[in-house]
């Protein structure tokens, strides 16, 4: 729209210096000296040349504010240069994409916008453009004074005077940086532009050639007589007025605003008394959609005419864009039947212009037909207002295409801010899902890049989200692993399977982590593979789980197995009667079922209190306690089998308050106290004592007994672990006591480890927390 109004001012400008000359030409061939009856009219007309030129710089200076007006409200990037390419106007929306404000964008200020990578390529078409003398168009970034980058497509086309000469440019700069993908709509929306820029310059150029030709016609006529001075001023009067509609009509997109404009100037202009629009539908029939009548006469507007009028000659006339004088429509060949109808609105005369569109396939129809009637009598018609008339047609045929392709854009914007306002609320709750997701997310494109990754992704693998783009995530891979995933990966690719697979992550901590990897395919509506989402869950833990659930499974069935098989063994032989007349080796058969009772009780039992530890169904029954008093009750319960093994059994504490459970702690001491018990030889010492150290409490359970090898400090803290197998059979353990005792530890936030010397004894410690939890 901008070309347009540029060269309307460049018309005009051209049609001032013309009426000008023309008045010069004028004075010389009037005789002289001229009189003052002829100097009094040369001066009044030169007073109405002079009102009409500042009805022409008002109407002019009002179309500017008015295209500065669109122009800043524009959704695209807009600018203008000179010949030279230097910058005379920027748009709000061109200074936003390029970071640069309206003074910053003058002269060559505009080139900062262009990225320093694209500049080259940029100047290099540019002036290659230039010097073909053909349209610009070329996509390339614009990189900010803030650094972010905006990807536009650039156009822009020359600026000629009446003369064909170049006097700037004018282009536009839109946003592709969101749609980029949508190429279709893109190419749609661009030829439909191009349709509509190639038939304004037409137009333009018919008009400036018909102007360029009235013009050299009233020049001739100026020099052989005085008389065609009327005549020019008239068709000058009426070319202005032309423009003026012209300028109407391309100042808005609004037909409810166009067409009506429209018709009440033709009346005005041709001097008619009704002039109306007369619109075809599809169905063949036809209505007047706008009048502007005078007083005196009916009104035809919403009249609707179900039956064609046209012959085929006559359409194929009006196809070609001529427009009909009928100076007595009593005697219209072409429409016998509308004599009655014009009668009845007192029609006498008119002029039938024909609004020609053209279709996609560039075949012309008739969109309906610009009419003005002579009623009060008739009349005769001259071949330059049915031209008049005609070009005003024609400008409002390129209105109705401008109107019909703006509410096409604009519907096609609605639609795109609707997808783009339901893409943001998708994207919103993905990431809202994502973000807070316990497990990892990924998406990665078509070619296996990556392009996001959640906050639990980052915390499994140890990868931040910059480092896990494009192909980044795969060094937190293992290698071994990535060699076999990749093909695997390049065949899911092919045939956008969903794949489901283990890989090990090296952590940036070192740590090696077991990941449960899932991903599945984005499908466009076409089935277009978009690329991929997926999952990754550390099972680091749960495959550690089933190995111990599995070590666990196959120890408890092994330590069950031997107490059931001697209590079988031992009762089948009581059953068997076999030992009746020996009743001392059926008491030992008893005493060993016994035994062996016992020790499977003791086993149930401490796996299913080690369970409830572990699984934190026990509830610490915490209060505030007395070390010494616990150290006092821990040695009375084990006092007695410490004397049968003959050991001497001491203890002290600090006078010292702590929060905790007292009878899991008695519980800890009593199973430390009772291994010291066990593995110390007759006649030595067990020390129990307990420490304030810091904000903790530190106890220690030292014995003198065999020691434990350093390759087993750590692990008889686990389940079924002895210093040797035999243990279990020969003192009655169950192989989970320290396994228990680490458990109540843990929940009480402390810690537990044990030190020593093969052969001089072993102590072992915790730590518990003074300060309530």
């Amino acid at each position: 729209m901008s070309i347009t109004e540029q060269q309307l001012r460049m018309e005009l400008e051209a049609l001032k210096t013309e009426v000008n000359r023309l008045k010069e030409a004028l004075k010389a061939t009037l005789p002289q000296p001229i009189d003052q009856i002829q100097q009094a009219n040369l001066y009044q007309q030169a007073q109405r040349e002079l009102a009409e030129q500042r009805q022409t710089e008002a109407a002019l200076r009002e179309s500017e504010a008015r295209f500065r007006s669109l122009s800043e409200a524009s959704p695209i990037g807009i600018f203008q240069t000179d010949v030279k390419g230097h910058c005379s106007y920027t748009n709000a929306r061109w200074q936003a994409l390029a970071g640069l404000t309206f003074e910053e964008s003058l002269g060559e200020g505009w080139a900062k916008a262009i990225h320093p990578d694209d500049k080259e390529a940029v100047f290099s078409y540019w002036n290659q453009c230039v010097r073909e003398g053909r349209e610009y168009e070329q996509q390339f970034r614009f990189l900010t004074p803030q650094g972010q980058v905006c990807w536009v497509h650039a156009r822009s086309a020359a600026i000629y005077n009446d003369l064909g000469e170049i006097i700037g440019y004018v282009g536009t700069n839109e946003d592709i940086s969101e749609a980029k993908h949508d190429e279709s709509a893109r190419k749609q929306y661009e030829a439909k532009l191009q349709q509509l820029n190639q038939t304004l310059e037409i137009r333009v150029q018919d008009r400036t050639a018909e102007l360029i030709q009235v013009n050299t016609n009233l020049q001739h006529q100026l020099i052989h007589r005085q008389q065609t001075e009327v005549v020019m001023r008239r068709q000058v009067a009426r070319e202005l007025l032309l423009r003026g509609i012209t300028q109407k009509i391309r100042q808005s997109l609004d037909l409810d605003e166009i067409l009506p404009t429209a018709v009440h100037e033709v009346r005005q202009i041709l001097r008619a008394d009704r002039a109306l629009i007369f619109q075809l539908t599809t169905d063949g029939a036809g209505v007047v959609i706008q009048e502007s009548v005078l007083p005196d006469f009916p009104v035809t507007a919403d009249m609707r005419f179900p039956d064609e009028w046209f012959t085929e000659d006559c359409y194929e006339y009006y196809c070609q864009g001529t427009p009909r004088i009928v100076l007595d429509v009593a005697v219209d060949n072409w429409a016998d039947c509308l004599s009655e109808f014009m009668e009845s609105v007192h029609v006498k005369s008119k002029i039938v212009a024909p609004i020609v569109q053209r279709r996609k396939d560039e075949s012309a129809f008739v969109w309906g037909l610009l009419i003005v009637h002579a009623c009060a009598r008739h009349r005769q018609w001259q071949q330059g207002e049915a031209a008049l008339l005609q070009q005003i047609a024609d400008q409002m045929a390129i209105a109705l295409q401008q109107a019909e392709l703006y509410q096409q854009l604009q519907q096609e914007l609605r639609e795109r801010r609707q997808v783009q306002v339901s893409l943001q609320q998708s994207e919103a709750l993905f990431r809202s899902l994502s973000e807070f997701s316990p497990v990892g997310i990924f998406r990665n494109d078509a070619k296996g890049n990556c392009t996001y990754t959640n906050p639990q992704w980052q915390e499994i693998t140890g990868a931040t989200f910059a480092e896990a783009l494009g192909d980044g995530w795969q060094q937190f891979i293992h290698p071994d692993d990535l060699k076999q995933v990749m093909p695997q990966r390049s065949s899911d690719i092919l045939t956008m399977q969903v794949s489901s697979v283990e890989l090990r992550h090296i952590h940036k901590d070192g740590t090696i982590r077991l990941c449960q990897v899932k991903s599945a395919p984005i499908l466009s509506t076409t089935h277009e593979l978009l690329g991929f989402v997926g999952t990754i869950e550390d099972i680091t833990e749960i495959r550690a789980i089933e190995q111990m659930k599995n070590e666990f499974i196959s120890i408890v069935s092994h330590e069950l197995r031997t107490p059931l098989a001697s209590i079988r063994g031992s009762l089948g032989l009581l059953a068997s009667d076999v030992l009746k007349d020996d009743p001392d080796t059926a008491k030992h058969m008893l005493d060993i079922a016994a035994i062996e009772t016992e020790r499977l009780v003791r086993l149930v039992s401490d796996i299913l209190d080690l369970e409830r530890l572990e699984s934190n169904n026990v509830l610490l029954d915490k209060q505030w306690c007395d070390p010494n008093t616990l150290l006092q009750q821990s040695v009375e319960v084990l006092q007695r089998l410490a004397d049968e093994k003959q050991i001497t059994l001491s203890f002290s504490s600090s006078p010292v308050q702590f929060w905790a459970a007292p009878d899991r702690i008695i519980q800890t001491l009593v199973n430390l106290l009772s291994n010291a018990i066990k593995f110390s030889p007759p006649g030595s010492r067990v020390v129990l004592s307990a420490d304030l150290q810091s904000n903790q409490v530190l106890f220690r359970v030292q014995d003198q007994g065999r020691g434990i090898p350093v390759n087993k400090l750590e692990a008889i803290f686990g389940r079924f672990q002895q210093v040797d197998a035999s243990d279990s059979r020969n003192e009655g353990g169950t192989g989970l006591g320290l396994a228990i005792c680490r458990n109540i530890v843990q929940q009480h936030n402390g810690q537990i480890w044990v030190e020593s010397t093969v052969g001089q004894g072993s102590t072992f410690y915790f730590t518990i927390p003074i300060s309530v939890d």
